[in-house]
């Protein structure tokens, strides 16, 4: 046109050119902020794990010594030795002549009010098949010194054994378990947390993505007051047995307490828990325990998982180290199997 001017614009193409690689970079930046927060979520989940792993050495190191009932400081706990104690073993039921327990058989016992005959020792860690969470107990037995519990004689043999401690632990009958005051039927746990490994990481084996089954005890010798690491290769099953009614109750436990009946007995259903509430008379041994990480979040930047070493025979919090992600085994392979 004469003196017009000429306009010019952007055809279909080119808008649809700029539109796709806007896309492009819109997805890519998306991805990567994708990546980077599953990064962020999984080495939270790593650090926060170990960091919990580390309180428990601070919480043996620091234990002020007498559980008590939750709730009531006039009330005393017993250690489960105490209520096995009153069981008839042959039949399950109580040991006394009608079949039912006598609570006030145990709690008069020429003690001060408030004060507890089960002391606490240490932590005790276990790794089970919920992955995603670490059961935490107080670890309880009797007064090692106490000439009712052991006499002279019986402290000097375990004393001369070539693990002193962990002979100790089993004169005493260390348990996470304890009985309360008038609650004999069942057994609980003193101080008891279940730790939630945070988004959604899982407690895993280093030779695959198995769950971890694992109970560690963490204690101060009831000889000298030294601290030791002991691990078990398998889980003791608390959750089977916190609150449960253990004798003379259905045979699921969930009661009610009474009647003399043995076939019904939570406990004659369930023998192998006595290895759990009798948590020594497994084979507990100094040596490390190798924790690898788990999560979902390592599948969207393909890497390898972390692995938390507990060292053999930890004295303190820096027995938990956090190995690099990297870090490979004397055979040159990552020391958790791919993920």
């Amino acid at each position: 046109m004469i003196g017009g001017k000429s306009h010019k614009g952007f055809t279909i193409i080119e808008v649809m050119i700029f539109l796709a690689i806007s896309g492009l970079l819109f997805a890519g930046i998306a991805a990567g902020t994708g990546v980077n927060i599953a990064r962020q979520r999984y080495q939270s989940s790593v650090q926060e794990l170990s960091e919990f792993l580390r309180s428990q050495y601070s919480a043996v190191i620091n234990t002020q010594n007498g559980a008590r009932v939750e709730g009531n400081e006039n009330a005393r706990l017993y250690c489960a030795s105490d209520l096995f104690a009153q069981i008839d073993s042959n039949n399950w039921r109580w040991n006394t002549s009608n079949g039912q327990f006598d609570s006030v058989a145990i709690r008069e016992q020429g003690e001060d009010r408030g004060r507890s005959n089960c002391l606490i020792y240490g932590r005790i860690l276990v790794f089970n098949d919920a992955p995603g969470y670490v059961l935490s107990y107080d670890l309880m037995g009797k007064d090692y010194y106490d000439n009712d519990v052991l006499t002279t004689a019986q402290r000097e043999d375990i004393e001369s054994r070539q693990d002193p401690t962990l002979e100790a632990l089993k004169a005493i009958s260390a348990s996470p378990f304890v009985s309360k005051v008038f609650d004999r039927c069942s057994l609980d746990a003193n101080s008891g947390k279940n730790y939630s490994i945070q988004w959604g990481a899982r407690a895993e084996q280093s030779i695959n993505q198995d769950p971890l089954k694992a109970t560690v005890i963490i204690v101060r010798s009831p000889i000298d007051g030294s601290i030791h690491t002991y691990v078990h290769d398998d889980a003791i099953e608390a959750s089977r047995i916190v609150g449960r009614y253990l004798l003379n109750s259905s045979g699921n436990g969930n009661g009610p307490c009474g009647g003399t009946s043995s076939n019904i007995s939570y406990l004659s259903n369930n023998p192998e828990l006595l290895s759990s509430i009798n948590v020594m008379n497994n084979q507990f041994k100094k040596k490390d325990i190798d924790i690898c990480v788990g999560s979902e979040d390592l599948f969207a930047y393909d890497s390898n998982r972390r692995m938390i070493r507990i060292a053999a025979n930890g004295r303190n919090a820096s027995a938990v180290e956090l190995m690099n992600m990297d870090q490979e085994n004397d055979k040159g392979e990552p020391l958790c199997a791919a993920n």
